[in-house]
């Protein structure tokens, strides 16, 4: 298999967009061999080939390392940059601290048509693969690594040749094959200590579990590859379904979905189609967990509960047959009472409010925040009217109903928003050719 490398990568490169290639270059046996077969590939060259080396500092031999990778791709003439990162655990565990940190290098060093090569292998993949299942993952995550991906989260474009392609007839490898060519042509690489801690969850599956299958079931590490492949093949499946699902649920504004279209669906889509929502709008981490709180404090509620959830960095609510997606904090009452002559946009923490055109004479207004009680006359010589029933009748959620503003005028109650005006406001406002609008910021869909 090893004599097979050369001619597996120059097929994959054939088969990628253009664009410089940038290796992941950790002077570990992986990524040791990718670099060492792209620099014999002139098409590799051609293509504008560099290396990245990301220095964690978490070892004290991390500078060591860094010489090491940088007398390689000096003996290979491959332009090499180094990246120093600060690795902070958080409370994440400091495996998944240092790859986010390894993720914001690659993407700081990665232009829009740049390719990041990384030389993950088989034997990554069914660890990848073993790791999610015992988390409990889908088919999202079991579908583990893709061998080439762009237009993901991180907008990077990245390919894994080890992983091969199984479509284009190209075989994954595994690192036995890695080290057999590293050995026929004489290549130094670093031995990370940390992959021999079994500490580590991935460092004992390797050195621990990975050996016990292979001594069972010597086709292990193939299998769980495939199985990752045909995984792959169900998420897709199950995104597309979702897709369309959320194209139909959705309406004018991106932040409100319709639960009634959802519902409609069987459940692999619908989740499928949250997920696509809240990713869409910046929301991580919507996995299975989080989907069936959120289908059953929210989805599940009655349609007078208003319910509420804290995401990361988002508010979902709730209301009627709509959930609505939130920047934090913007379902919070909050208090305001401003003079304003409408000559000028009046900017108030839920949103700008102006007259259109501005006039040039203004009107004697207030904007206060709604106490309750407030009540309209809508027609002239009609009844008045409670604003809390004309709110609810115009299926106004709660949460802008206490912090959109209501407009005053002569001492009275005349407006809310935009939405609503007594027939003084509208008299005034039509005696001088002015509309009043309201531009919330809770609806933006960029809050989030």
């Amino acid at each position: 298999m090893a004599t097979d490398l050369p001619d597996l990568i120059d097929r994959g490169l054939a088969a990628l967009p253009p664009g410089p290639l940038l290796v992941g270059f950790s002077g570990g046996l992986d990524s040791s061999v990718l670099l060492h077969v792209l620099a014999g590939l002139p098409a590799a060259r051609r293509r504008g080939l560099r290396a990245l080396h990301v220095d964690h500092g978490l070892h004290p031999d991390a500078a060591e390392w860094a010489a090491h990778c940088a007398r390689i791709c000096a003996a290979l003439a491959v332009p090499l940059v180094d990246r120093a990162v600060a690795v902070v655990e958080a409370g994440r565990g400091l495996e998944a601290a240092a790859r986010q940190a390894r993720w914001q290098a690659f993407r700081a060093a990665c232009d829009d048509d740049t390719v990041l090569v990384l030389g993950h292998h088989l034997d990554d993949q069914a660890e990848t693969v073993l790791l999610r299942l015992l988390r409990g993952a889908g088919a999202t995550g079991l579908a583990a690594m893709a061998g080439w991906r762009e237009g993901g989260s991180d907008g990077l474009r990245v390919w894994r040749p080890w992983l091969g392609d199984e479509l284009a007839g190209r075989p994954g490898v595994e690192r036995a094959a890695l080290a057999a060519w590293a050995t026929a042509h004489g290549l130094t690489w670093i031995d990370d200590p940390g992959n021999r801690d079994a500490r580590f969850e991935r460092t004992c599956l390797r050195q621990v579990v990975m050996p016990a299958l292979r001594q069972r079931w010597p086709d292990a590490v193939a299998a769980l590859a495939r199985s990752a492949r045909r995984l792959a093949d169900a998420r897709d499946l199950e995104q597309a379904a979702g897709a369309e699902l959320l194209a139909q649920a959705s309406g004018p504004d991106p932040r409100v979905l319709s639960w009634p279209v959802l519902a409609r669906a069987p459940r692999p889509a619908r989740w499928a189609a949250l997920r696509l929502w809240l990713a869409g709008l910046g929301v991580a981490d919507t996995g299975a967990d989080r989907l069936a709180r959120i289908e059953r404090e929210l989805a599940g509620a009655t349609p007078d509960g208003n319910p509420r959830l804290v995401l990361p960095g988002a508010v979902l609510r709730r209301y009627r047959t709509h959930l609505h997606l939130l920047a934090p904090g913007a379902d919070q009452p909050i208090e305001y009472a401003i003079d304003w002559d409408g000559r000028l946009p009046l900017d108030l923490p839920c949103g700008r409010l102006l007259l259109d055109p501005a006039p040039a004479a203004g009107l004697p207004l207030q904007v206060r925040h709604r106490h309750g009680g407030e009540v309209l006359r809508l027609a002239p010589g009609g009844p008045g009217r409670p604003l809390r029933l004309l709110l609810q009748e115009r299926a106004v959620p709660p949460w802008q109903r206490a912090r959109w503003p209501v407009i005053w005028l002569d001492g009275a109650p005349a407006g809310f928003a935009d939405l609503l005006a007594s027939s003084a406001l509208a008299s005034r406002l039509a005696g001088i050719g002015a509309v009043l609008r309201f531009q919330p910021i809770d609806r933006t869909p960029d809050a989030v």
